[in-house]
């Protein structure tokens, strides 16, 4: 019975990586492709508002559940008994498309997430696994969504760990987590998808000025990533005192994007801006990019359009390495670096995952650095974090 048993949860495994791989692939490919038509037909963004009450009416009236995002499926992983629904899949990801598409300045995990969390319980259910198993496969759902959207096979192994808290798994779990990591990263990249890439790091020589210099860029960071979290939710907070109709909140939102990008006149903050976290590692940006990126971003979240804020956060954090940068006799490089996993250590209160997604990114030659940076970043406050399960506000 027991071989028996993991024979079946190794079969659903591997059909869960397989799906979720794939799924990813064409998640990312549609991604590029309707950044490409925004990029093209730039009025389209006029339209932001309307798009996002049409899909802030369409999850109102059938969203139930999937209206709490990601935070859901977190959530889910303590309750045996919640049912996740179906629908909550192809609405985060036409949802996220749409949000991309006309100018929303959103991310892609919550897409990661919540597809990986209701394909894995889809399959469960399919083949009539126990509900004692349903911690195990959603971690595995998570891991395979994360591993598959950004490329970071062991990273996303740490993030589904350490969302759910390390001392209440069971250890074996590790291992169908981290097959399922593995398989669907692969699956995703034999459809060609091409992930982010950096350029190499340059680590200075350890002394006592850059010690210093390391601890500050820590403590700069966190208050940056605590400033995040805290103005999401008071937008969020802020829209529900206007009305208790949500659709409205992504359309008043819409329209504070659109009238700040036509102010400043650069559409650099729509979308992901992967261009502008590659560029920021070598060639220093404009100092008040990382405010507004931060703004756009906290706007774009606190008034439910879908996606997520964990690409933003990086753009927020390499460009925040510029401004700071005068402060600092440190490479460009490096300090980009520190504030990219600084910044998402302090908004996600992941150290961890921030630390090995750091090693994964950047190489392990300043292992000491990142392990600084995330420590102080993610031990502070864990409270304030984009990932709060308490949270009743819709944050994905």
């Amino acid at each position: 019975m027991l071989l028996k048993n993991a024979f079946k949860i190794g079969a659903v495994c591997v059909l869960l990586s397989v799906v979720i791989g794939f799924i990813s692939a064409l998640f990312l490919s549609s991604l590029s492709l309707v950044a490409n038509i925004r990029s093209e037909n730039i009025w389209i963004i006029w339209l932001l508002p309307f798009v996002g009450f049409f899909v802030g009416y369409i999850y109102h009236r059938y969203g139930n559940e999937a209206n709490k995002g990601t935070n859901y499926i977190l959530q889910s992983l303590e309750n045996e008994k919640s049912v996740i629904p179906i629908r909550m899949a192809p609405l985060v990801f036409s949802g996220t498309l749409l949000s991309h598409l006309f100018g929303a300045s959103a991310g892609r995990e919550g897409t990661a997430v919540q597809v990986g969390g209701v394909v894995a319980d889809y399959f469960r259910n399919l083949f009539q696994l126990k509900t004692n198993l349903k911690k195990l496969f959603l971690l595995c759902g998570i891991t395979a969504g994360f591993s598959s959207v950004f490329g970071l096979p062991y990273a996303a192994i740490v993030f589904s760990l350490e969302v759910a808290t390390w001392k209440k798994l069971n250890i074996w779990y590790i291992i169908p987590i981290a097959f399922c990591s593995l398989v669907s990263h692969w699956v995703c990249l034999s459809f060609g998808i091409k992930h982010l890439t950096f350029p190499t790091i340059k680590i200075p020589t350890m002394d006592f000025s850059v010690v210093l210099s390391v601890i500050i860029v820590g403590g700069i960071c966190l208050l940056v990533g605590l400033l995040f979290v805290t103005l999401s939710k008071y937008i969020s907070k802020l829209l529900q005192r206007f009305t208790n109709f949500a659709p409205v909140y992504p359309f008043i939102g819409g329209c504070i994007l659109v009238i700040g990008y036509y102010i400043i006149g650069d559409m650099r903050f729509a979308g992901l801006g992967v261009s502008t976290i590659q560029n920021g590692f070598f060639v220093l940006q404009p100092n008040t990019d990382f405010a507004l990126k931060l703004l756009f971003t906290a706007i774009t979240i606190g008034s439910g359009f879908k996606g997520g804020e964990v690409t933003p956060l990086f753009f927020i954090g390499v460009t925040l390495a510029s401004a700071i940068g005068i402060f600092f006799s440190l490479p460009l490089s490096f300090l980009a670096a520190l504030c990219f996993v600084g910044v998402f250590s302090s908004a996600t209160k992941l150290p961890f995952v921030s630390f090995v997604m750091a090693l994964e990114l950047f190489g392990t030659e300043g292992i000491l650095w990142y392990l600084l940076v995330t420590y102080i970043t993610g031990s502070i406050l864990r409270e304030r974090s984009i990932y709060n399960t308490n949270d009743t506000l819709i944050i994905d």
